[in-house]
């Protein structure tokens, strides 16, 4: 009875410690000896005390490629070689093109910049889809909300906004 009683007392630690306000991809584990410690499932580092969440800048700057199809807010291309090209291409052809792009990026920021000028429908393709630096608000909600989860120098996934769809480099 003793053992489910520090089990139950270990869980319900674990469990105030399982705070929203960790950082992202930290979790409190225990010890075989029911002491609580953080784990990063990312960086894999670990340490006893609470990390603390960094707080969020003002301004992020990214890369990415955008590509539109017949369903989004402005369907023109502005992209090299396509400019005021009316799109004529379906979502679901749109999400196939772009998840071939993310596959031929790999982790590979100079592929990007060269996939941009050749493939984006944006006017940043003239500078490897770079946009610059921005405040959260100055973009749609869901971009974003995924360029600034983003570590610098990472790359994210297909994003849908009202503009398209996109893969995003966060560079700083």
């Amino acid at each position: 009875m003793e053992v489910v009683t520090q089990q139950a007392a270990a869980a319900s630690s674990l469990a105030e410690l399982s705070d929203p306000d960790l950082p992202p991809n930290w979790v409190p584990l225990l010890t075989s000896d029911d002491s609580v410690y953080f784990y990063n499932v990312k960086s894999r580092a670990s340490r006893w005390q609470v990390p603390k969440k960094a707080p969020e800048p003002q301004h992020i700057r990214a890369s990415h490629i955008l590509i539109k199809h017949r369903d989004v807010k402005n369907p023109v291309s502005k992209g090299q070689g396509r400019k005021e090209q009316p799109i004529e291409r379906s979502f679901e052809e749109a999400l196939k093109a772009l998840e071939e792009i993310r596959s031929e990026i790999g982790n590979d920021a100079v592929k990007f910049a060269e996939l941009a000028k050749s493939q984006s429908d944006c006017n940043s393709w003239e500078r490897g889809g770079d946009l610059g630096k921005f405040v959260r608000h100055k973009m749609h909600k869901e971009f974003s909300d995924a360029a600034f989860e983003l570590d610098v120098n990472e790359i994210s996934g297909v994003i849908a906004s009202p503009s398209g769809l996109h893969i995003i480099l966060r560079t700083e």
